[in-house]
């Protein structure tokens, strides 16, 4: 038996804000390469996929293509040089250079406007790459740190409610807070599993109203007046600018019914009702707060700006390289590669930047290591919201 299981043992099934997945409450920190507690070389090598190298190596990969072409135009120049009256003819190198271009391509001039270029584009890029992670990071923070908790409703709902002195009074009490709460995480995981296209298990509509129902967040007719039962539903519906973002404030309008109903005579709130409103206002607030960050992203153009800024600076910049080894011969190649090294580092830097920025843009994509479980989270809330309300 789980600690989740041994805990909420006692408690009446029919008082549970919602069904959960025991694995998911068990785990909260998932085994990724954030919670090993490893050393950061064995980190690397157990998830290289999500490490530096493994989010970076397209960017090595083109350095080394660009950097291989660099050698045979030093070799090409070279031969030239040794040979003024040689003559272009096809496939005498494997990159059919012509002398005079060579020459020209390579005389200090251009070298010179070529290391100029490298130079205003680095400093380009990295004032604007600084400025466009910087302000993606802080829209991740915002957005991660504006979700709602319902444990905080939970816990302000037990200690505001009164159940009163009358024999089951507590029971039908917990039972209120208990549809208050499961109406409030029922508009939560609307909202959580829009934003969230890619979560595993969840990805098609009939998927997202089976763990709806699973979870017994919403009965078949809540679910027909939110309108998720129709035959027409668009496989778009479950998506940040889809229907169900229309009417997701929906069950915490019903919240509020109860909260209403509460503050009548007889009611449970027979005082300080106002503060359950509010923290239903806030809840709304704070949902819709996660969910603007996702409709409205930064624009495009943005990070297709600094893609194409980052690209040119990396071939032009490894083209202008100095392959001062290769006069000796093609087997002296990694004597030059070892001098420029340190070039390929500040690419690797600057190209994982620019990945960190794309992942914190949607921290709801599914992947294991960067982003958030959507599931996990809302069984982790049912779960403290249930115990918040009967421990």
């Amino acid at each position: 038996m789980s600690y989740a299981d041994a805990i909420v043992s006692k408690i009446p099934k029919d008082i549970k804000v919602g069904e959960w997945d025991v694995a998911n409450i068990d785990h909260r920190l998932q085994k990724n390469l954030h919670h090993e507690n490893q050393t950061t070389f064995w980190t690397i090598i157990r998830h290289f996929k999500s490490s530096v190298f493994g989010v970076t190596w397209v960017a090595t990969l083109i350095w080394f293509i660009v950097f291989l072409i660099g050698e045979g135009i030093a070799v090409k120049t070279k031969k030239c040089k040794d040979d003024q009256s040689a003559q272009f003819k096809p496939n005498t190198t494997i990159f059919n250079l012509d002398c005079e271009f060579v020459n020209r391509l390579t005389n200090e001039e251009n070298t010179t406007e070529f290391k100029n270029f490298e130079a205003n584009m680095k400093k380009v890029l990295t004032f604007f790459l600084g400025f466009f992670v910087t302000t993606s990071i802080k829209r991740w923070w915002y957005q991660t740190s504006k979700i709602p908790r319902l444990t905080d409703l939970a816990v302000i709902s037990a200690a505001i409610f009164q159940p009163g002195d009358k024999p089951g009074a507590e029971e039908k009490c917990k039972k209120t807070i208990r549809d208050l709460l499961r109406l409030c995480a029922l508009s939560y995981s609307i909202v959580m599993l829009s934003i969230s296209s890619c979560q595993k298990d969840a990805t098609t509509k009939d998927e997202i109203i089976q763990i709806l129902k699973n979870k017994k967040l919403a009965s078949e007719e809540e679910l027909k007046k939110l309108g998720f039962l129709k035959a027409d539903l668009g496989e778009d519906y479950f998506t940040s600018t889809g229907g169900a973002m229309q009417v997701w404030y929906l069950p915490l309008i019903w919240a509020s019914r109860i909260v209403q109903k509460e503050q009548l005579k007889d009611g449970y709130l027979p005082k300080e009702g106002k503060e359950i409103a509010k923290n239903l206002g806030k809840f709304k607030y704070d949902l819709e707060h996660v969910a603007e960050f996702t409709q409205r992203p930064l624009p495009a153009i943005a990070i297709q700006a600094l893609n194409f800024v980052f690209w040119a600076t990396l071939i032009v910049g490894t083209l202008d390289n100095s392959h001062k080894f290769m006069d000796a011969g093609w087997y002296y190649m990694p004597l030059d590669f070892i001098f420029h090294i340190d070039e390929l580092i500040v690419y690797i830097l600057l190209y994982a930047w620019l990945k960190m920025a794309k992942i914190v843009t949607n921290p709801f994509d599914g992947d294991r290591h960067y982003d958030i479980d959507v599931i996990e989270r809302i069984d982790l809330e049912l779960f403290e919201a249930t115990v918040a309300i009967n421990i």
